[in-house]
């Protein structure tokens, strides 16, 4: 008989609530949060202040250990609370719909259930994030209290969100969702279920983070840190994937210029994604060295959008981007030209904290 097997689970609600309309292609305003993470590349980010930017050290990224018994591996700000998953439909642990939960898996089934709002008309989603690169995928499946499947979905290794719909709940009942690893490996996972219809907790704080020194290279989607606009980010690739988020402070068409500063490593890849997996625009840059500029679309305020990066044959090359926010019309500048001088002042006197940062050479101009 197969061992029985016990998890525990962290669900994280955060406080700020955004109402669910109109970020990025899926239509909803929902942000997404960079969890600290205890097994990802990480990487020392020192902004050069203005439109300097800021540089990286990219470190090695090591998969999620598995023991007998699957333990928490996350907790966002101590605020987590831990429960024990099932290991089949009569034993689920009682979980909140809108909150972002995560969970450690390995060999055999996890199981928690959830119950709908009031809502006949909810659009319920689940969005399920991989965060072990080296694991394969992640399986989700949903069921009704007779076993019936409604729905399945799966996020594989490369950390992207994989949101996949319900169809046929009611509301004010009992649901299943059973998770799994493909051949049973160890796996980090975050999983949520959502009403697209209702207004949430923010499950992202972006308040202060685009301004930190430090950043965490994440290789998902779900622990990816925060890069602000209109600074020239510096890294580094070594092969798979690097993640990064950013907030637009204005809605508009948003630009991406990226730069491969290594010849003879073929093709830099950059992605740029919703917070739910949805593709919303995708470039490159050679080994010629030459700027490539792209749009990304139009982006809301306030919604949280992703950056992967990725190279040709997984080869090492040093790169940089830019996020460009939209022009400011002609008749909105006349407003801010007084603050010209202020603005050089500023300019003036950091130049010499940048001449203090030993890496700061790299991205100078």
């Amino acid at each position: 008989m197969k061992k029985r097997m016990l998890g525990t689970f962290l669900a994280v609600l955060m406080m700020a609530a955004l109402a669910l309309s109109g970020c990025g292609a899926s239509d909803s305003g929902e942000s997404t949060e960079a969890a600290e993470t205890t097994a990802e590349t990480t990487a020392e980010v020192t902004e050069a202040l203005e439109e300097t930017g800021a540089v990286t050290e990219a470190a090695t990224t090591e998969a999620a250990t598995e023991t007998e018994e699957s333990t928490v591996v996350l907790d966002v700000d101590g605020d987590g609370t831990v429960i024990n998953f099932g290991d089949n439909q009569n034993s689920a642990a009682e979980m909140p719909m809108n909150t972002k939960l995560y969970g450690s898996l390995g060999d055999g089934y996890y199981w928690f259930s959830f119950t709908t709002d009031s809502d006949a008309n909810a659009d319920n989603r689940v969005t399920l994030i991989n965060k072990t690169s080296t694991t394969g995928h992640v399986y989700a499946n949903i069921y009704d209290e007779y076993g019936t499947e409604l729905a399945s979905g799966d996020a594989g290794g490369n950390g992207l969100a994989s949101t996949f719909s319900v169809e046929g709940m009611s509301a004010n009942t009992t649901y299943y969702v059973r998770l799994s690893t493909q051949y049973g490996n160890p796996a980090v996972v975050m999983v949520m279920i959502r009403n697209f219809n209702s207004e949430i907790s923010s499950i992202m704080e972006t308040e202060g983070t685009a301004v930190s020194n430090t950043v965490t290279l994440a290789s998902n989607q779900d622990d990816a840190g925060i890069v602000p606009v209109e600074s020239k980010i510096a890294a580094t690739a070594t092969g798979g994937y690097q993640y990064f988020a950013f907030v637009p402070e204005v809605s508009g068409e948003y630009m991406l210029t990226l730069v491969n500063e290594t010849s003879t490593t073929g093709h830099v890849y950059a992605n740029v994604y919703d917070e739910y997996g949805t593709e919303l625009a995708s470039g490159d840059a050679n080994d010629s060295g030459t700027a490539s500029t792209f749009s990304m679309g139009e982006l809301t305020t306030g919604c949280v959008y992703y950056i992967r990066i990725s190279t040709q044959y997984d080869n090492e090359a040093d790169y940089t981007f830019t996020i460009r926010e939209p022009e400011v019309p002609i008749e909105e500048t006349a407003e801010v030209v007084n603050e010209g001088a202020t603005a050089a002042i500023i300019e003036e006197e950091t130049a010499g904290i940048v001449e203090d940062v030993e890496t700061a050479a790299i991205i100078e101009e």
